[in-house]
């Protein structure tokens, strides 16, 4: 028995992990977090602008910067090159336009002489032995290759091309923090159609000129006389006039109901058209006794019946005097009217359908003294 029971002890523990493994591995699958982050490869150094504009970009929580930078090129249009088979971008290729333009703030502090260029791809060393590729998260470079540099929801990557040692902020230029703008940008990006539709182009054309343009945003009172706090306030003033992602949304609700509504009224509409009934047509209307009237029309099979309206008046007054139910009657006799005093009569059809109640418009107006 006890060799018998201690089998059975080695049989279950087994089993049991077997399964904790695999429910783990389930959780695992099903706590899988995905983010957003906000991604730019800017090429101001050079006067170029943006190889690629700020985007949004989702990912996987805790994806590496080198995977998230090679599905932005590879969905660019773009192919970068890697140097001695190790995640350094040396180049990425047809990303150089040829219409180069140095900010003066950097012609100020290294002198305006660059090399020239005789292809299309923007690498490491083109125009200076110090140029190159640099990375950097939430406005700071990593002392890391990008495959061990883990994104997390809400940063801001950036990807730009130094001219010189130091010209991406140093102290000798002193570069504001644009990573709001960033956002801001590339909020407008992603929402694009809405944002044309509403209007925000010039906002953010007016957020790119300053962006791309380094002697605009560098700060330095004494050359440029652009102070930290100026600088600051310029970037804020420029987001304020982007749509943030809640207006978006709010924009999106209301587009989307008034699409809903529009949907709904075409709806609406086709069915009126397919069960309205036509107006129905006379065939007489005469005072055969003393004080009544009596009606007949043509019959109207697609309707559901008839209503009547009566006035002492040709032009107003009409009020509902009787609902004939069936589509085949066709003639309804006005009883106890004043003798030899003028009434006025209209009709129209009605068709049930769907829980609604389809009216025609009204027949012509027609007149009878009664006897």
């Amino acid at each position: 028995m006890k060799i018998t029971e201690c089998f059975r002890r080695y049989l279950i523990l087994p089993m049991l992990a077997l399964l904790l493994c695999l429910l783990y591995g389930v959780n695992t699958n099903a706590a899988t977090k995905t983010g957003k982050v906000y991604f730019t490869v800017e090429k101001f150094t050079i006067g170029q602008g943006y190889v690629v504009e700020p985007c949004e970009v989702t990912i996987t929580e805790g994806e590496k910067v080198s995977s998230i930078t090679a599905r932005v090129l590879k969905a660019k249009g773009y192919e970068y090159i890697l140097k001695n088979g190790m995640w350094y971008l040396e180049g990425i290729k047809k990303a150089d336009s040829g219409n180069t333009k140095v900010p003066v703030c950097i012609q100020n502090e290294w002198g305006s002489s660059i090399s020239a260029e005789t292809d299309s791809d923007l690498c490491e060393f083109d125009y200076n032995s110090q140029s190159g590729w640099m990375y950097y998260c939430n406005n700071s470079s990593p002392m890391y290759l990008p495959d061990e540099c883990e994104a997390h929801d809400g940063d801001v990557i950036r990807w730009r091309f130094t001219l010189f040692y130091g010209d991406l902020g140093s102290d000798r230029i002193s570069l504001p923090n644009m990573d709001t703008l960033i956002k801001s940008m590339a909020v407008y990006n992603a929402n694009k159609s809405i944002c044309v539709e509403k209007g925000f182009q010039s906002a953010y054309k007016a957020a790119y000129d300053f962006a791309v343009n380094m002697d605009d945003h560098y700060i330095d009172e004494n050359v440029s006389g652009h102070s930290q706090k100026e600088i600051q306030a310029k970037i804020q003033s420029l987001c304020s006039k982007l749509p943030t992602q809640t207006t978006i949304d709010r924009w999106n609700a209301e587009k989307a109901a008034a699409a809903k509504e529009a949907a709904a009224k075409a709806a609406a509409a086709k069915l009126a058209k397919k069960y309205t009934p036509v107006a129905p047509q006379w065939k007489s209307l005469k005072s055969k006794k003393t004080r009544t009237a009596t009606l007949t029309w043509k019959k109207n099979s697609k309707a559901t019946g008839y209503e009547i309206y009566m006035s002492t008046k040709k032009s107003s007054g009409y009020k509902k005097i009787a609902t004939v139910k069936s589509w085949k009657k066709i003639t309804y006799t006005k009883k106890k009217l004043t003798k030899k005093k003028t009434y006025y009569f209209k009709l129209r059809a009605y068709k049930k359908a769907g829980g609604k109640v389809y009216r025609s418009s009204f027949s012509k107006v027609k007149k009878v003294k009664v006897k």
